[in-house]
């Protein structure tokens, strides 16, 4: 019998909708739909779909397909709407990297989130906070060697 598409966009069969429509839709629930608990993060505060966008083909035409599963809708600065200069597809390290309440910590005048620093030191979260309730300065405590389990039980065993 074979799948049976949508005719005006073809995007949506038996075995559902495509990944770039699901966004879509979603991204324009997120910003109109004040009874979804992501309401207040985004159409609550003014975070609004541009007009071109409400029809589903001109989005698809001005993001094309996601590139990999990974990838969702990313706008790249948090404070403004959905339009095609402020959105890309991005992964969820690069959307946690983007975030309204991230932390920035520049050392030797490069700055990146916190955590990107912790991945880039290999440093965990726990290690970093506890450090810093030692009264370590912020740069030490994400450089400073972390020592392995196995050698700091033999020193202290």
């Amino acid at each position: 019998m074979g799948v049976k598409y949508n005719r005006k966009h073809g995007e949506k069969g038996n075995n559902g909708a495509s990944p770039e429509y699901t966004s879509w839709s979603a991204m324009k629930a997120r910003c109109k739909n004040p009874n979804l608990k992501e309401y207040p993060h985004y159409g609550g505060r003014g975070i609004t779909v541009c007009e071109s966008w409400q029809v589903y083909e001109n989005f698809l035409a001005d993001m094309g397909r996601r590139p990999t599963l990974q990838h969702t809708i990313d706008r790249i600065d948090v404070h403004q709407g959905y339009f095609k200069e402020n959105c890309r597809w991005a992964t969820a390290i690069e959307q946690a990297n983007n975030r309204t309440r991230q932390t920035y910590i520049e050392i030797d005048g490069v700055q990146q989130t916190q955590a990107q620093w912790l991945r880039q030191f290999n440093v965990k979260k726990a290690t970093f906070k506890t450090r810093l309730r030692n009264g370590w300065d912020v740069q030490t405590a994400l450089t400073h060697p972390v020592r392995p389990k196995t050698q700091a039980k033999k020193q202290h065993g």
